[in-house]
């Protein structure tokens, strides 16, 4: 995620991360689309959520820009939490350029 806030910003274009109920994919914006330029599945033994601008964001089957990073530094705010048997992450993004991790043995 960081690196798609910082190539937003040496780009001077938007780019976006995704998700849907089974894969994750990052965006550049293209003059009037979003272009995917990256996919790849989740890990099934790996449970998820995603709150964007403090609203839970409902997964389906189709991966759609969520978190946008634009060239400003500016981005969506948002809290990405993975959980797997052993312990549990989150990522929190402020809407302004830093996303921090926390990490939470489980």
């Amino acid at each position: 995620l960081r690196l798609a806030a910082q190539e937003s910003i040496i780009t001077g274009r938007p780019h976006a991360w995704g998700v849907s109920s089974t894969q994750r994919a990052f965006f550049r914006y293209d003059e009037t689309q979003w272009t995917q330029i990256s996919i790849s599945d989740w890990d099934p033994n790996i449970r998820f959520e995603l709150t964007r601008e403090k609203t839970g964001v409902e997964l389906t089957d189709v991966i759609v820009p969520l978190i946008i990073f634009e060239p400003t530094g500016m981005s969506t705010m948002f809290t990405l939490t993975l959980e797997d048997s052993e312990r549990s992450v989150t990522l929190k993004g402020e809407g302004d350029g830093r996303i921090t991790r926390l990490d939470i043995e489980t």
